[in-house]
């Protein structure tokens, strides 16, 4: 063999070699083959434990070569067992979400368990094939039902449900143990129960009739008259036709953007709302993770043409017969009803039912409630007039998940929620390897 022959065999095993030491320790579970990957730190800034804490990475955070990989996964560095050929960790299970339907991917999901001002370390490897964990099952389940009158978005983990429809309110469905029940209640033929003993899979424990229900938005054209508000009131409703509305009514267009595993997003377009003095459009996207009660709602208004000032964007939910208790603080608002009742079965639906709604202390203005008899809601008026987006929380329970047994239970449950979710984990991502 000649002598450049051998020079040239011989930087071929020195490159082999240098690769096959930089990538020591690198996960290879069940023929996993990485081509890059970076480091994820995630540290708690709270003094309490958290459990399935979301963490949510862009991928404009991440290097570009991690930018354009058809899948991640990502692995826990210090989990798991020595495996031959490095440290195996252990992956996570974790999703890449396309939030504007261009077909690429833009962020990337993932809850943790953290304690007391824990920081976790983590790796996220770039490869052409899914990992194993893509297979595990899904903890959040998403869908659009339609029927011949309305058609539903409805959102869960296996602790509630939730599903829009009518003025974009949102309705609740509780459950006594931990299940899937979205594919049951919404399946060809709709069966929302009423009776908290009719089925295993749970029970649309609040009445909406036409309020806010759990949680809904409304534009208050007239500063001097906030009582008088305008909603997107459409036929996608047992109460109205077109003929009953301005214009027809608002036009809603339902989407699944996400369906799990860890996290399920959904999507409401809304045209076509007219009032008296405006038009409007907006979209409503809603976001649940998996093993939380919460649902969160993002508003983004494309159009606002008001013929007056510009109007006060104002949330609101439901004030449900046998209201015990109301509380709205700078960063959230709550109620608790005793022996709420239901005329669709003629008498008690259930115990106690807490509703709540949790939004930025920055966006508060007041409180205001609005409504005659037993058509009531708790409307939260937000700052800033004429603005064009807000985000907030809905969230809802009974007394037979064992959430709200006291007014005070409630309280302490809404109160630590708000400030676990407004003091979310911090991540570092270190360079690139490859």
């Amino acid at each position: 063999m000649k002598l450049y022959q051998l020079l040239g065999l011989a930087g071929g095993l020195l490159i082999l070699s240098s690769c096959s030491s930089v990538r020591s320790g690198w996960y290879r579970e069940r023929g996993f083959r990485p081509y890059a990957r970076v480091s994820l730190q995630v540290r708690n800034v709270m003094g309490l434990g958290r459990e399935n804490v979301p963490v949510v990475i862009k991928k404009s955070e991440l290097p570009p070569l991690l930018q354009t990989a058809e899948n991640i996964q990502l692995v826990d560095t210090y989990a798991g067992a020595e495996a031959k050929g490095g440290h195996a960790g252990a992956s996570i299970v974790s999703q890449l979400d396309d939030l504007d339907g261009d077909g690429q991917w833009d962020e990337l999901a993932f809850q943790v368990n953290l304690e007391a001002l824990e920081q976790k370390y983590f790796h996220l490897y770039a490869h052409r094939v899914k990992g194993d964990g893509h297979s595990l099952p899904s903890g959040v389940r998403a869908k659009v039902a339609k029927t011949p009158r309305i058609t539903y978005l409805a959102l869960e983990s296996d602790r509630i449900a939730y599903f829009i429809y009518d003025a974009a309110v949102l309705d609740v469905i509780g459950k006594q143990r931990p299940i899937f029940s979205i594919d049951h209640f919404f399946d060809r033929r709709i069966r929302i129960l009423r009776s908290p003993t009719s089925s295993e899979y749970g029970a649309d424990f609040m009445p909406v009739g036409r309020t806010f229900g759990a949680g809904s938005v409304c534009l208050i054209e007239d500063a001097s008259k906030p009582a008088l508000f305008t909603r997107p009131w459409t036929t996608n409703s047992l109460f109205y036709s077109e003929s009953d509305l301005k214009a027809g009514g608002a036009k809603f267009d339902f989407k699944v953007v996400a369906a799990g595993p860890v996290r399920a997003i959904g999507r409401s377009t809304i045209t076509n709302w007219e009032s008296e003095f405006g038009r409007y459009e907006c979209q409503m996207t809603y976001t649940m993770w998996s093993n939380r009660r919460e649902i969160k709602t993002d508003v983004q208004f494309t159009r606002m043409e008001s013929g007056k000032k510009p109007p006060v964007m104002a949330i609101g939910f439901r004030k449900i017969g046998g209201e015990i208790t109301f509380k709205a603080t700078p960063s959230f608002a709550y109620a608790v009803s005793k022996d709420v009742r239901s005329r669709t079965i003629s008498g008690t639906m259930t115990n106690l039912v807490g509703l709540s709604l949790i939004y930025d202390r920055r966006d508060f203005d007041r409180s205001l409630d609005v409504g005659e008899e037993d058509s009531q809601d708790h409307l939260l008026l937000l700052k800033q007039p004429g603005r064009m987006s807000a985000s907030f929380y809905c969230f809802a329970g009974w007394d037979r998940d064992a959430l709200v047994q006291s007014k005070d239970e409630w309280d302490y449950a809404v109160r630590e929620l708000a400030e676990r979710l407004y003091k979310p984990p911090v991540s570092h991502i270190d360079s690139l390897e490859q």
